[in-house]
């Protein structure tokens, strides 16, 4: 959604690209703090885009950190 939102952003003049972006900011801010877990820091979001693969396939997602004091949440995969 943010991405599409954004495709949205750098289309529109000027003047509505930043009530636009200004408002992609907030709804940000509102995710993150439906998101937030106590004990826990802010959490990322990670997004990318698959191009060139056929529909219907289990596509695996492995995320990793540096810092082995950090736990990762995150999907195994997802069907694209």
């Amino acid at each position: 959604m943010v991405a599409a939102l954004l495709a949205l952003a750098l289309a529109a003049p000027p003047d509505d690209r930043l009530t636009t972006l200004s408002a992609m900011r907030e709804e940000l801010g509102r995710s993150m703090e439906r998101l937030r877990l106590d004990g826990y820091e802010a959490p990322y979001f990670l997004a990318y885009q698959v191009a060139g693969t056929k529909e219907g396939r289990w596509r695996s997602i492995r995320v990793e950190v540096r810092n082995p004091n950090l736990r990762v949440r995150a999907r195994r995969g997802y069907l694209y």
